[in-house]
């Protein structure tokens, strides 16, 4: 079973280790991230061992709305 994965917050220290954790997982196929201080750059340095898994820009997270 494929899993693509969202994380928001992925630069912060708990953010960089599940996305660590996530790139070696064998059942997920793409890590979509989201981060407010670094919306529109890349993630290339920050995860370089994730290859082709993650998508290499940051997202802006506006937060949940009722």
């Amino acid at each position: 079973m494929a899993l693509n994965v969202g994380i928001i917050g992925a630069t912060g220290y708990v953010g960089e280790e599940l996305v660590r954790i996530l790139c070696q997982h064998p059942e997920v196929t793409e890590i979509i991230t989201a981060s407010r201080d670094f919306a529109g750059s890349t993630l290339m340095r920050f995860f370089l061992t994730c290859g082709g898994m993650l998508s290499w820009r940051y997202w802006i997270w506006r937060g949940c709305r009722n």
